[in-house]
Order: C-alpha cells, then structure tokens, then sequence
C-alpha cells in the first residue's frame, strides 16, 4: 500500500510494470479505508449461478487455500452435470502465492482425473507473475 505517491514514483512504478501489484492511496484516509476492506474480504471463491463459473478474487495464500479447495469442489459438483470443463474467474485475485499455485494445479489435475478440463480465464497480473516464477505460466495457455 502506498499513499501519497510523487508522479516520480509513480512513472518508477508504471515503467517497472509493478503498479499492478501496488494498491495506491492519494492519502492516509484513503489507504486505511481500502486496508480495512482488504480485511473484511471473508471468502476467495464464488459461483454465480448453478452452471457456474466459479470466480477466485482476493488472496488465494497459504492461509485460505484448502477453503478455496473445497469451495470450489463444492462448486464444481453442482455444474459438472451440465458442463465437461470447470471454468475458473481469476480476474479478480490480486495476490496468489505459491500455494496458490499448488492450488490452481490441484484444480487442474483434479479436473484431469475426473474427465474434465479446467479452464482459467481472465488471470490478472499477480497470478501470471506467480506462475511466472514458478516456471508454470505455461498452464494458462495450455488450460484457457
């Protein structure tokens, strides 16, 4: 979190290509306010209907990563009746550590052994740089 940023650091930032991953406040108030929203967030895995997708958003870490697996197996077993592909939203996860990338290959896997095909669309910066360092971005484009 920064607040108050100079156009400086700013253009730093944004010639970096690391003002995705950076939340940005224009001053103190601002900042506690999107802090405190940060931690009211209670879930990272959502359906919208019964045939689905089923959406990630927020922090998938080492600390929520077996509710967001069984979330989404719960998820899941609701819309494979209808669907031969699991269709995962991961616009809206802003931070993915490497559990979180255990989890998004468990899924796919899983997916695999159950005669299914994952498939993760919209993956923001985060999750690609995660994957990026892990040395599996290959998997969205292999899964999209």
């Amino acid at each position: 979190m920064f607040a108050r940023l100079s156009k400086a650091v700013r253009s730093a930032l944004k010639t970096m290509r690391l003002e995705e991953f950076f939340d940005v406040a224009g001053d103190a108030l601002e900042a506690r306010e999107i802090i405190e929203a940060r931690s009211k967030e209670q879930w990272a895995c959502r359906v919208g209907y019964s045939t689905g997708p089923v959406a990630w958003s927020g922090e998938i870490t080492k600390n929520n990563a077996e509710f967001v697996w069984q979330s989404t197996q719960e998820a899941i077993q609701r819309i494979q009746m209808s669907k031969r592909s699991w269709d995962i939203d991961l616009a809206d996860v802003r931070f993915m550590d490497s559990t979180g990338v255990k989890l998004l290959v468990r899924v796919a896997k899983s997916a695999r052994s159950d005669g299914f095909r994952a498939r993760f669309s919209a993956a923001s910066a985060p999750v690609r740089n995660a994957l990026r360092h892990s040395k599996l971005e290959h998997l969205l484009d292999n899964l999209a």
